[in-house]
């Protein structure tokens, strides 16, 4: 396939490709030793909407904001050709029914990379990694662009020249105020001598008038990691290039920040890929004690893994990317870092495929999805972890610090036109030994019985997130082209209680028909009011006997009405005297944190600690027999340590249960 960047016109009229027909699953023997089994087709219900638009095309990245004020989550949004704009579009209470709003910002802009919200109540600030002018070479420029939604201004940091590749951006809120991380081959080729491989921290400042014009400072840190930082790997036969190159931050403490290193070469010379984990401490240099630096660790991925791009920090603090090389080949990587032992463990995930280009990534609880653009796949993996240990090249990087000013001007917004389109396409799931389960939708198969819907099937599908308002296994996702409107989906993939998922998000509004399932005399949309329906979660185990109504995966005894619940589970072996330790974030909304360790052996004593992430016990429990229980709610926001021991002198089999409770948003 011919590269044809941004080229609508050559798309419009492709066919959808056909699917496989199976009857029952096939299993075939797969490169080392392992086997693949393929499951019969079936049909996965898609929402789309077609949103009108001022002559820009193609949706790439999106954010999705859970946590302003609405009962579904807002999607904001760019598209990246033809004068590029922001974009905020909210779904109607019903999303498969009712009306739906779209709002957009012109960003001033050639071409766009990453979008994130400013992760907060207000659901106002929307940041924008940006590319303008002629890109490359020549006069271009790249810019950080900030959008206030609530006065319709946006400011305009120019702090790079332009590069074809648009890094991601990444942001910190937990001050009140807003840090935000982007990354670039370089920003001021003064800065290192002109060294590459480059991450910017910026703080933006008050405003000031200055000669009759809104300026807004900022703070830049910038970080000299090397390693092709701010770089991706293309892949030959693209349609969705070019590649979004990664850059994030673990939020729930504002560090480390994480970067894609795709040209990393090991002790050996050989380039494998890395991800840079920088701490933004300062540090006196060990060269120079005159002089500050922050320490990076460089953390390489297997042989043959690929060229790191797009990656995301999950829930629990796991690193989750995409891969790809110069032929082609795609993998998913996850990468848990043991900062005690100064150690990681990374697990690969290769997808099926002979034309992938992986374009985005997104950690959902126990789920990852992920967009496939040149297969017109939205994907989701259940993971099967094989872990591999890796360890870390440390080094201290020079820093420089920078005052940049960016002007503040006013951006009418645009209102649109929102037309949903309900579709079913087709869905593949097919599992691979040590390696995992995959579901594939084939978004270009969606075929919609409404007749006023566009018949025009979704071709490439780009940006994707998490539905963080819905249960786990549901997401956003873009689609390139769609007949000339800036297309965006929904698609919700089931996650059966038995899956082995280890993270699970809950849910309070079964049917999604915006009536909350307090409230809702018919939980399963079926036409059969709830006290004539035995099974209202349509799982197939009567009500009476059913201990998760709602089907979420998360038992109704550790639910309460007016609440949503979050589940993460652990299992294994713990030798006398040993521990796990877990994480747990508590915010704003979070009500309670549960902590439950049991043992298969009755008589086993265990107990639980909650510390305070600096190592402050904050609750112990005396060691119970086979069972033990914590509860807190802290004063203070933060992240937990939940440490559960066996105090006995013997080895035992436990299974370790955390559940969150929160207001929903």
């Amino acid at each position: 396939m011919k590269r044809t960047t941004f080229a609508l016109a050559a798309f419009l009229g492709a066919a959808a490709p056909a699917a496989a027909q199976l009857a029952t699953p096939l299993t075939t023997p797969s490169t080392g030793g392992t086997t693949t089994t393929v499951a019969p087709p079936t049909q996965q219900r898609l929402v789309e909407w077609d949103i009108s638009s001022l002559g820009d095309v193609t949706p790439g990245s999106l954010a999705v904001d859970d946590r302003s004020s609405s009962r579904n989550s807002k999607v904001w949004f760019v598209t990246r050709a033809s004068a590029p704009r922001l974009y905020r579009f909210t779904p109607g209470s019903n999303m498969y029914k009712d009306a739906a709003a779209a709002k957009s910002w012109d960003l001033g802009a050639t071409i766009t990379g990453g979008v994130r919200t400013r992760h907060s109540d207000d659901g106002r600030f929307a940041f924008v990694n940006v590319g303008t002018g002629e890109i490359p070479p020549g006069t271009g420029t790249g810019a950080l662009v900030a959008v206030d939604t609530s006065d319709d201004t946006r400011v305009t940091w120019t702090d790079r020249p332009a590069f074809l590749q648009v890094s991601d951006v990444s942001v910190d809120t937990r001050d009140g105020g807003a840090t935000v991380f982007t990354a670039a081959p370089y920003y001021d080729p003064a800065d290192f001598g002109g060294k590459n491989g480059i991450v910017q921290r910026l703080r933006p400042g008050k405003p000031q008038y200055v000669n009759g014009q809104w300026v807004v400072p900022a703070e830049v840190t910038r970080y000299r990691v090397g390693g092709g930082a701010g770089t991706c790997q293309e892949s030959p036969g693209s349609v969705a290039s070019p590649c979004i190159p990664g850059v994030t931050v673990d939020r729930r403490r504002g560090q480390p920040i994480y970067v894609s290193e795709p040209d990393y070469q090991d002790a050996s010379g050989n380039v494998v890929g890395a991800i840079g984990d920088i701490d933004p401490r300062p540090v006196r240099c060990p060269t120079n004690p005159y002089a500050t630096c922050a320490i990076v660790r460089h953390w390489p991925l297997p042989a043959g893994t690929g060229q790191p791009r797009q990656i995301r920090v999950d829930d629990i603090g796991r690193i989750w990317g995409i891969t790809a090389d110069a032929a082609g080949t795609a993998h998913l990587f996850s990468l848990t870092i043991d900062r005690n032992n100064n150690r990681g463990t990374v697990t690969r995930h290769s997808p099926l495929g002979v034309d992938q280009y992986l374009f985005a990534v997104a950690p959902s609880d126990g789920v990852i999805g992920f967009t496939d653009s040149n297969e017109n796949q939205v994907s989701v993996l259940f993971p099967q972890r094989t872990p591999r240990t890796v360890y870390p090249a440390v080094e201290y990087v020079p820093t420089v610090t920078r005052t940049i000013y960016g002007a503040r001007e006013a951006v009418p917004p645009a209102l649109h036109q929102v037309m949903p389109r309900v579709a079913d396409a087709t869905a593949t799931r097919y599992t691979t030994s040590g390696d995992g389960t995959y579901i594939e939708t084939d978004v270009a198969s969606g075929v919609s019985s409404d007749p006023a819907a566009s018949p025009i099937a979704s071709l490439s599908p780009t940006g994707m997130e998490p539905d963080g308002s819905w249960r786990t296994g549901a997401f956003f996702y873009g689609v390139l082209f769609s007949g000339g409107t800036n297309r965006i989906g929904h698609l919700s993939t089931r996650v059966d209680r038995d899956d082995d998922v280890d993270c699970r998000r809950g849910d309070n509004d079964f049917d999604h028909d915006g009536i909350d399932d307090d409230h809702d005399d018919d939980v399963d949309g079926d036409g059969v009011p709830n006290a004539m329906d035995s099974d209202n979660d349509n799982d197939g185990i009567p009500d009476v006997l059913d201990d998760d109504k709602n089907d979420d995966g998360i038992e109704d005894k550790y639910q309460t009405h007016g609440q949503r619940a979050s589940k993460r589970t652990d299992r294994g072996t713990m030798g006398p005297g040993e521990s796990r330790e877990y994480e747990m974030t508590y915010d704003a909304h979070t009500v309670s944190m549960l902590a439950i360790v049991e043992a298969a052996q009755l008589t086993a004593p265990l107990a639980i600690e909650i510390l305070t992430d600096d190592g402050t016990v904050l609750l112990t429990t005396p060691p119970a027999l086979g069972k033990a229980v914590a509860t807190a709610a802290p004063a203070l926001p933060g992240v937990y340590k939940i440490r559960v021991r066996n105090s006995g002198t013997a080895t035992i089999n436990y299974k370790t249960t955390l559940v969150s409770a929160q207001i929903p948003y």
